[in-house]
């Protein structure tokens, strides 16, 4: 296991808790919520029963992301997890049509909070009957369970539910910045508001990550995600990329990729975690990026980063 890494996993509590601020939430209710949503999104929810939860994204025609997102299906609601700064464009554009179906889309974040749970004795400490992949129905909310890079969990109750949770558990409390990392780690990548309109799916990897259905039929942006995927017409995706750094990471910084002829401006940078000159970045880089390429941060003589293999395979399944 490489430097960043180890200092990311070392930052962990034994076991800990976040109560996340980055994430939004929205619910779907009425008879249509289901069949509405199957045509707005990339992911099939034909195949979500109640406890269940996809990834997926909500496109514009051309196929651009307006945010990823998580759908979580309760049973008499879907909830819909994505990041804060997308919020306001991605509701815009889901209730665009809302009109014509049984469907109330509404912004429920102050009803709802978004809890992590981390840290090397999390399976000691916190009892589930999860498998290490996997979601359930808990009580009135959600429980989402990953393995990369540690086991964590992610729960999204009710406000009062997830106070109540967190005096029981006896954790201590740790930063976001942890999580972001561990997400990083993972390869789950997150659009910015400066990337709304920017890409399309498969630059996020969602394919890869079964987000995206190429089987269920229409839905807007549709016909643009599967030429990308049948005409070769995506030529990016994200990498991990790990190192090191001179100075603090921000969302202007700029990548740079050493060619022949000298460093030359790269890809986007999506999402950064960096403690004591050690970072982790998740960038939407070509397709020829190769183990030998290798990377600085523009204006930072004391940066340098390479490719790192990714938790999951990135060979898409024909």
């Amino acid at each position: 296991m490489s430097s960043p890494y180890i200092s990311l996993l070392k930052q962990l509590p034994d076991f800990g808790y976040c109560e996340l601020q980055q994430y939004a939430v929205i619910r779907a209710t009425g008879p249509d919520r289901q069949t509405y949503l199957q045509g707005q999104l990339t992911c099939d929810l034909n195949n979500i029963e109640p406890g269940m939860q996809l990834l997926g994204a909500c496109c514009d025609p051309k196929g651009k992301m307006l945010a990823e997102l998580r759908v979580l299906n309760l049973g008499e609601e879907l909830l819909l997890l994505t990041q804060k700064s997308l919020l306001d464009k991605l509701l815009a554009e889901l209730k665009k049509y809302a009109v014509f179906s049984k469907v109330t889309l509404e912004d429920a974040s102050d009803q709802w909070s978004v809890l992590a749970l981390a840290g090397p004795h999390l399976a000691g400490r916190f009892h589930s009957e999860l498998p290490t992949e996997g979601s359930q129905l808990h009580q009135q909310g959600m429980e989402l369970s990953f393995s990369q890079p540690v086991e964590r969990k992610l729960f999204v109750l009710p406000k009062a539910q997830a106070q109540d949770m967190i005096k029981s558990l006896e954790a201590d409390a740790f930063d976001e910045s942890l999580w972001n990392g561990l997400e990083i780690a993972a390869g789950l990548a997150h659009l910015g508001a400066e990337q709304q309109l920017q890409f399309l799916p498969q630059s996020l990897n969602l394919q890869l990550l079964g987000g995206v259905s190429f089987k269920k039929g229409c839905y807007t942006g549709q016909e643009m995600v599967a030429r990308a995927r049948y005409r070769g017409a995506n030529k990016r995706r994200v990498y991990l990329l790990t190192g090191t750094v001179g100075s603090l990471l921000t969302p202007e910084s700029t990548l740079e990729r050493k060619l022949e002829s000298g460093w030359r401006s790269t890809g986007t940078i999506l999402n950064h975690w960096q403690h004591q000159g050690e970072a982790l970045m998740l960038a939407i880089l070509p397709l020829d990026i190769s183990d030998e390429d290798h990377f600085r941060i523009k204006d930072d003589e004391n940066s340098e980063f390479r490719v790192s293999e990714l938790p999951y395979s990135v060979e898409e399944q024909q």
